[in-house]
């Protein structure tokens, strides 16, 4: 048994134990040159008025919808008042209901009823 990663709590992760020394290493590169490549493209945007104000305006909107999505969500997670998981109709439905039943349904999907057979 090898030695325990102090920073998961003593427990090796699986992921870190079938990586390679390598490997991490061109993992480590690639994201560095994507963030040199994010922040290039960040200074084109800053240098540029027009773009760096289309940006702005969007992102605005996008903070506005949101808030307004946030504020939905935040009157449905909580416990008081009406929510989809307190059904008040825990009856089954009707056509559930009736045993015996000729017609479609789902118990009898892929069998044909009484009266399809005697047309053919």
């Amino acid at each position: 048994m090898g030695k325990l990663d102090s920073k998961t709590g003593g427990i090796r992760s699986p992921e870190s134990a079938q990586r390679s020394p390598t490997q991490t290493a061109e993992e480590r590169r690639y994201r560095a040159e994507e963030n040199l490549r994010t922040m290039s493209r960040y200074h084109e945007i800053a240098s540029d008025p027009d773009a760096l104000k289309d940006v702005q305006a969007l992102a605005t909107k996008q903070m506005a919808t949101l808030a307004n999505v946030a504020k939905h969500a935040g009157g449905a997670t909580t416990r008081t008042g009406s929510s989809p998981d307190r059904r008040t109709n825990t009856a089954p439905p009707k056509a559930a209901a009736k045993s015996g039943s000729g017609g479609g349904g789902a118990r009898n999907m892929g069998r044909a009823s009484a009266t399809s057979k005697k047309g053919k």
